[in-house]
């Protein structure tokens, strides 16, 4: 639950209005001289009923002026709640009471001035007495739920209205049920012979737990010891009305002078219940707000609209006044001191604000900012020396991973040339043949690395492979001719095992033969490879040597005839299997 006292709680809507150099916030000590001037106004309204009865007289001008006296003493306080509660909700919750006691009144001074036979008339204006009585607690209780609450919050309480007026409603039927009030026979002698019915009783019990509430909540929401000592004199205010209302019931057939009547006795219990709560701070106001100014640490002034200073806070700074008068709302001093204004009712309100710990807080983000900034730059180089590292390693996995596919060339290269480096054979040859296990390693790798970034390649990257290995087969001694006819796309895939497929073949069969024709044709569908060599023997093409091109779809066949080994491959030319 949110507490919320007066002395606490300077945080309000300040209503200020500076003319000629008075400002128009109440001083402590002029309220309570208010009070006291209230007081008194009721005790002069009690003293000129006394002399009305004294020198009654039937066209005595005299026997109404009280009531005029006791709806000023409403009407005046109703204007100064209107000015001192800042709070909305409970501003108008009081200013309603109030205008339910003058409701109160007229009713009042319309039934004692009414003829006494209309019977009738007189207790309906009795009943309408209740329209105040049921409502005016119901006012202070919706008033203390909205201590220290923003508008338009439970809205729930405003449901009460319906039971309140029902209330009124059984009171003001009275006369068909009486169950508010039961009287005589056909209402003889009404206004003395009566008895009390359940719904006066329940009315009763409405407002003693509604005023009982209301001092309870006001009480919840206020921890200061101070306030606590001083909560005798709303509870005084109230066992006096209880005690009132005790005597009129037992004694409502009392036909001797009453100083008060019953409508006077609760507008002035109502209004000095109300007075006794603000005066000891359960409910707010903008009382003393003059000397709060003055005694708060606040660095403030204010200034009246031709720039002189009306009031100063205690650690205010001194401003002159063409800074004052200049248009804005802030103007620089220094680097760490900002001036302030603010428009109110009759004149300006200025202060100061020191940005010195802003600025503190500014120049170490931007420390924090540069050091980010670095750390960014650091984040930055180390992302793109892991992607440059990362990007080596998977070369480095590709340029091993092609070393493992031409191993076994390469250690046919190695052989030969340590062959040449001992001395053994005919060097020419040797070195013919390193040639073309070279042209076979460069080629094999060149398709290898582009299969890596593409799928398909031009059919004439395997024609040349063709056609420079067999330039250097030539060279090796061995009569080696090629015939092309390609066009087209080739899946790298399959331009690789077929490239392999030549390398292994030729490895085989260069020592034992004389003569090699290559014969390649591609096109949109097909892929075909013929190989003729001269062999004296016919050698069959073992199985490894067939298995890339047979898992990719194609095939292979032999025909041995007349010492001529012919090879006969057929692959499709893109992705798909034969």
């Amino acid at each position: 639950m949110q507490h919320w006292c007066f002395e606490k709680n300077y945080v309000a809507e300040i209503k200020l209005e500076i003319t000629d150099g008075w400002h128009m916030v109440r001083k402590v000590d002029k309220t309570k001289l208010l009070t006291v001037v209230g007081i008194i106004i009721f005790l002069f309204g009690g003293a000129v009923r006394i002399f009305s009865h004294l020198t009654s007289s039937a066209d005595n001008y005299i026997e109404n002026f009280d009531v005029i006296i006791f709806s000023g003493l409403i009407i005046g306080w109703g204007v100064s709640v209107e000015y001192r509660i800042v709070q909305k909700n409970i501003r108008i919750c009081l200013v309603i009471s109030a205008a339910l006691m003058l409701l109160w009144m007229a009713l009042r001074a319309i039934k004692y001035n009414s003829p006494a036979d209309i019977n009738t008339y007189g207790r309906y204006l009795w009943y309408s007495y209740y329209i105040a009585m049921v409502f005016l607690p119901l006012m202070m209780f919706f008033a203390m739920l909205n201590i220290g609450k923003p508008e338009n919050t439970n809205n729930r309480k405003y449901f009460l209205i319906i039971p309140a007026a029902v209330l009124v409603l059984l009171v003001m039927t009275n006369d068909f049920h009486q169950l508010a009030f039961v009287f005589e026979p056909d209402f003889h002698n009404w206004n003395k012979q009566y008895s009390y019915g359940p719904v006066y009783y329940v009315i009763a019990v409405w407002i003693f737990i509604l005023v009982l509430s209301s001092i309870v909540l006001s009480i919840n929401r206020c921890r200061i010891s101070a306030t606590r000592k001083k909560l005798w004199i709303p509870i005084v205010i109230i066992i006096v009305a209880i005690i009132y209302t005790l005597w009129n019931n037992l004694n409502h057939g009392y036909s001797g002078l009453r100083i008060y009547n019953v409508p006077e006795v609760f507008c002035f219990a109502s209004i000095a219940l109300w007075e006794s709560l603000i005066q000891i701070g359960l409910v707010p106001s903008n009382t003393g707000y003059g000397d709060f100014f003055n005694a708060s640490n606040l660095n403030t002034l204010i200034f009246d609209n031709d720039g002189n200073v009306k009031y100063r806070s205690k650690n205010a700074t001194n401003v002159s006044k063409d800074v004052v008068l200049q248009n804005g709302k802030s103007v620089v001093i220094d680097e760490n001191i900002i001036l302030k204004k603010h428009n109110i009712k009759g004149g300006k309100v200025v202060w100061t604000e020191d940005i010195s710990a802003i600025n503190r807080i500014n120049r170490e983000l931007s420390e924090v900012k540069e050091q980010i900034s670095e750390y960014n730059v650091i984040l930055k180089s180390e992302a793109e020396l892991k992607k440059r590292r990362a990007t080596v390693t998977e070369q480095n996995k590709f340029y091993d991973s092609i070393t493992e596919f031409i191993r076994p060339q390469l250690c046919d290269l190695e052989n030969i040339l340590k062959n040449i480096e001992n001395n053994r054979g005919d060097i020419s040859v040797s070195y013919a043949g390193a040639c073309v296990v070279n042209v076979y390693i460069k080629r094999i790798s060149n398709l290898l690395i582009m299969a890596k970034s593409r799928k398909m390649l031009n059919a004439f990257e395997l024609e040349n492979s063709i056609r420079e290995l067999a330039e250097y087969i030539s060279v090796y001694g061995i009569s080696c001719s090629f015939f092309s006819n390609v066009s087209g796309e080739i899946s790298a895939e399959k331009t690789i095992a077929l490239f392999k497929f030549i390398g292994i073949f030729i490895r085989r069969i260069m020592n034992c033969t004389d003569a090699l024709l290559f014969n390649l044709k591609v096109n949109e569908r097909f892929i075909d490879l013929k190989i003729n060599c001269d062999c004296k023997n016919e050698m069959k093409i073992p199985d490894d040597l067939l298995d890339d091109i047979t898992k990719l779809g194609g095939n292979v066949t032999t025909e041995y005839d007349a010492d001529t080994l012919f090879v006969f491959v057929r692959m499709q030319s893109g992705g798909d299997d034969i």
